[in-house]
């Protein structure tokens, strides 16, 4: 049975999403990446580099990412942008971690240190954990299995049930929302696979006729 992997990070700028998964493999850390895409009209523009990893190495990666971020903060230049953020937007680079880099969560928590502000964080935990729940509970599709829910789409009504449950379970949150159990790219495949299987379907039944 394989260990469930979790979305950990995702970014649009491919340089972060590198350094990250090079960080990862130096640690020992398992990860599987991906493109997602966002919903809506500009989900074709748009590629989300999206890293998963064991549920149980969330810990592990933690620390990785915090070690090398503390590392680089004394080289910062005074005039990276972060430091021209308000209190709010750095709360919120810290709640919104995951579409961050290490180093500006790492920059966004010494700032607002300098400045007196104090950061409870049980409450920047449970904040965060709130608002990447969603994400974070949404399954990718492991490589073998996606080949699994190709050859599927040969089985005809098979495949069709296969892709349409990719394509279509929904989970609920324990904030109570339904939100669909894949991740955009897996999804993705479920509705290849569910035109396939239409396709071979009709295929099979022209020729049995």
């Amino acid at each position: 049975m394989e260990t469930e992997h979790t979305l950990y990070r995702q970014f649009q700028d491919e340089a972060m999403a590198d350094m990250l998964c090079t960080m990862l493999t130096e640690g020992g850390v398992e990860f599987q990446r991906s493109i997602g895409h966002p919903e809506g009209d500009v989900e074709e523009l748009i590629d989300i580099h999206q890293i998963h990893i064991p549920s149980d190495q969330v810990d592990r990666a933690d620390q990785l990412v915090e070690e090398r971020a503390n590392k680089e903060l004394e080289s910062v230049d005074k005039d990276y942008f972060i430091f021209s953020f308000s209190e709010e937007e750095l709360r919120e680079v810290i709640i919104k971690s995951h579409e961050w880099s290490p180093l500006d969560v790492a920059l966004a928590v010494k700032i607002l240190k300098d400045k007196g502000v104090e950061l409870d964080v049980e409450d920047v935990k449970a904040v965060r954990n709130k608002h990447q729940e969603a994400s974070a509970r949404q399954t990718s599709l492991s490589s073998g299995n996606t080949v699994l829910l190709y050859i599927s789409a040969l089985g005809a009504i098979v495949g069709i049930i296969a892709g349409a449950y990719v394509l279509l379970a929904s989970i609920q949150t324990y904030l109570g929302h339904t939100i669909k159990k894949y991740d955009n790219h897996s999804r993705r495949h479920g509705r290849i696979t569910l035109a396939l299987s239409v396709f071979f379907t009709c295929l099979y039944f022209l020729m049995w006729t």
